[in-house]
């Protein structure tokens, strides 16, 4: 689906960039710490880091067998904590895409997510009802 790249607030209210590159609906979205880049996460199970100034898709992160339900940023701004329907939560290197370390704990969506300053330590909500 397209993604209309957020709003320019100062000023009054003027579309930052429309992109496109999934191929069904945006669940989720974030900027990078820095604001040069958005995020976003889909019904498709693929995620997207979207460049602001090229408005074109830096690269295309897959890895998730189930729609993207969550995304979020370490503190550090290094790693994306990314969490799905079918329960799993995975941590990417934002500069390579490559995965660094996944998590099959939870049996159902992945709610919510976060993590210490240090990033030394995550928590996770889900519909299992459980908080791990």
């Amino acid at each position: 689906g397209k993604v209309n790249a957020g709003w320019e607030l100062a000023g009054g209210a003027k579309e930052i960039v429309g992109i496109s590159a999934h191929t069904l609906a945006v669940n989720v979205v974030c900027f990078t710490q820095d604001g040069t880049a958005l995020v976003t996460g889909s019904v498709d199970c693929n995620i997207v880091v979207w460049d602001l100034a090229k408005q074109t898709a830096r690269r295309t992160i897959q890895g998730h067998g189930a729609p993207i339900t969550v995304l979020k940023f370490t503190p550090d701004g290094k790693t994306l904590i990314s969490g799905c329907m079918e329960g799993l939560i995975a941590l990417w290197d934002i500069t390579t895409g490559r995965q660094i370390m996944k998590f099959t704990e939870h049996q159902d969506r992945i709610c919510s997510v976060a993590c210490n300053l240090s990033a030394s330590r995550m928590i996770s909500t889900s519909d299992d009802h459980s908080v791990k």
